[in-house]
C-alpha cells in the first residue's frame, strides 16, 4: 500500500475549453446561416422540380435518389 500522497503530481486537465472564446459566437452564426441556406435551397429546388444542387453528390446512392425525384 502507498504511504505517500500522489496529490503533488496531480493537476486539473481543464485547459480553458469550459470558457467561451470570442470567435465561437460568430462561427456558430455562420454555421447556422449556412445550414439554413442549404435547407432553403434544397426545399426550393424540390418544390420547383430542380434538383441540380443534389446532382453533384458525393455518393452514387445519393445521386440516384436525386435523379429519381427530379
Amino acid at each position: 500500500m502507498h504511504t505517500e500522497s500522489l496529490e503533488r503530481w496531480t493537476h486539473d486537465h481543464t485547459f480553458g475549453q469550459d470558457r467561451r472564446r470570442p470567435g465561437e459566437r460568430p462561427t456558430l452564426i455562420v454555421a447556422l446561416v449556412t445550414v439554413l441556406t442549404m435547407v432553403v435551397e434544397i426545399a426550393a429546388g424540390w418544390s420547383f422540380g430542380s434538383m441540380a444542387l443534389l446532382g453533384a453528390c458525393p455518393s452514387k446512392r445519393l445521386c440516384l435518389d436525386a435523379r429519381q425525384w427530379s
